[in-house]
């Protein structure tokens, strides 16, 4: 009888909180008529709450990170522990943190030269890119666990090994993570990523395979990008495609450099995981699966609500000023500069050659998806072909890579990533899905 109850306990331990985390990260509802996870509705409504403070306070986490970071780089004062990893860091870091805490000033207040603070570069990425990131890795960093530390991630392992393992190279607790980024953003996807790779739960290659090969925007973001190229008639064929084409892609990207030659290692200061997945002799898949699930559920998992904290303070610190130092200087090239024109050459050819049409333009808009997810729409709408501006639909929407945002944030994880490795992973999955796009426009129009 004891032991009856122990188990209901330990299976009420698993579900309650997984079945949570799954409702606030991957079930959209229907909410003022659109489909909407509750994480992002409780993120939005935290935006609302702050309304005009929010960006004061994005400002004040830049200048406390700047004034720490120097004080951490000269020794000023000796940060430990916690605060070691935040602060104590190497001068070009310390630089980049000071130039981002100046340039929120000018772009707050307007002043100084209007290519910093304009509403297409600085402005934008302040406005609609960095304030956004404090609530939204704030809940994230709180909610997150109910997904990854009481074996929601060991059941769906084990039930997906099968399918992730030989297909996409990666274990099959995996999937969650996909989903994640799948339903909810890529962002979310790379911090969940993150959290396991750290827990020693996946190696530097499979973190690289997980964070740039799962995410799209969500279903509403993708049919307003759909209404900026005018397509909005053709969203379940574009969503469709993109599915697909995605899928497809990831496939081929995953058995192929520069992601084929990433390191199998594991984070260093993780502790040993079982990461078999498969089934002892005596259970079957689904039984050894509710197993681990429940033996997860039963070991301490700390605070959960300060540890969540530590998260958002982590990326608070470390990510905001790469992401508006990044975003401002590559929001300036593009508007002000010809470098996108001239870069966007060969993939022009390259559509050329397939009997693309408008391919110059429609080039030029596929690398703008580089900077940020919206650009390559905004610059689409001026192409009067239908064929092409699906394809550049569904390639934008696959591109994942993008500086405003998930880019910032792959660099700063510890996956053994650099810059070159970014552009070379944005290049090769927009070629992959150029190429895989392209037949499938040819059938629709």
């Amino acid at each position: 009888m004891k032991d009856g109850k122990k188990s209901e306990a330990a299976l009420l331990k698993f579900l309650v909180p997984s079945v949570i985390g799954v409702l606030l990260f991957l079930i959209p509802f229907q909410i003022n008529g659109e489909p909407t996870l509750i994480i992002n509705l409780v993120i939005d409504k935290t935006k609302e709450l702050l309304g005009p403070v929010l960006i004061p306070m994005v400002i004040v986490i830049l200048f406390i990170t700047a004034i720490c970071s120097m004080a951490g780089h000269f020794e000023l004062i000796r940060f430990k522990g916690f605060w070691a990893d935040f602060f104590n860091v190497k001068l070009s870091t310390c630089i980049v943190r000071i130039l981002s805490a100046m340039v929120s000033v000018l772009i707050y207040f307007k002043t100084g030269p209007e290519f910093i603070w304009s509403a297409n570069t600085g402005g934008m990425m302040m406005s609609d890119v960095v304030a956004n990131l404090v609530p939204f890795f704030f809940w994230c960093g709180i909610a997150m666990p109910l997904l990854t530390e009481f074996g929601l991630m060991e059941f769906i392992g084990n039930l997906m090994r099968p399918i992730m393992r030989p297909l996409y190279k990666v274990p099959g607790r995996s999937a969650v993570n996909a989903a994640v980024a799948w339903v909810g953003s890529g962002t979310m996807g790379i911090m969940f990523t993150d959290q396991e790779y750290r827990a020693g739960y996946y190696t530097k290659k499979e973190s690289v395979i997980i964070s740039t090969g799962f995410a799209i925007p969500s279903i509403a973001i993708v049919s307003l990008l759909c209404s900026f190229l005018d397509l909005s008639s053709l969203f379940p064929q574009i969503y469709l495609t993109t599915i697909v084409v995605g899928l497809v892609a990831q496939f081929i990207l995953v058995r192929i450099p520069p992601i084929s030659l990433k390191p199998n290692e594991y984070c260093p200061t993780a502790e040993k995981r079982d990461i078999s997945e498969r089934p002892p002799e005596g259970y079957s898949t689904f039984s050894y699966a509710v197993k681990c699930a429940t033996e997860r559920a039963a070991q301490p998992h700390g605070n959960l609500l300060i540890n969540g904290l530590k998260v958002a303070l982590d990326v608070w610190f470390t990510l905001l000023p790469i992401v508006l130092g990044l975003g401002t200087v590559a929001t300036i090239i593009c508007e002000y500069t010809p470098v996108v024109e001239y870069l966007a050459m060969p993939l022009a050819w390259l559509m050329q050659t397939f009997g693309i049409a408008e391919a110059a333009a429609a080039a030029q808009s596929i690398l703008l998806g580089f900077i940020d997810v919206f650009l390559p729409f905004i610059a689409g709408g001026a192409i009067a072909s239908a064929s092409t501006k699906f394809i550049v639909a569904v390639v934008c929407i696959l591109q994942i890579i993008f500086i405003s945002e998930t880019g910032p944030l792959l660099l700063k994880v510890d996956f053994d990533l650099g810059f070159l490795d970014i552009v070379l992973l944005f290049l090769m999955r927009t070629v992959v899905a150029l190429l895989l796009v392209m037949p499938v426009a040819f059938l629709l129009f």
